[in-house]
């Protein structure tokens, strides 16, 4: 079970105003992740 799947699955017991918190999260969380990725590459290069 991937950590995405796992934060769905907590997240489906939450209240449906919870879920907007989520997916602003989870977003910030893929280009947090994506920043960090091309600022490797960009030293590699």
């Amino acid at each position: 079970m991937s950590a995405i799947e796992r934060d769905f699955a907590i997240n489906e017991k939450k209240p449906a105003f919870w879920k907007g918190d989520f997916v602003l999260d989870w977003v910030y969380h893929v280009l947090s992740s994506f920043s960090k990725i091309m600022i490797v590459v960009m030293k590699s290069m």
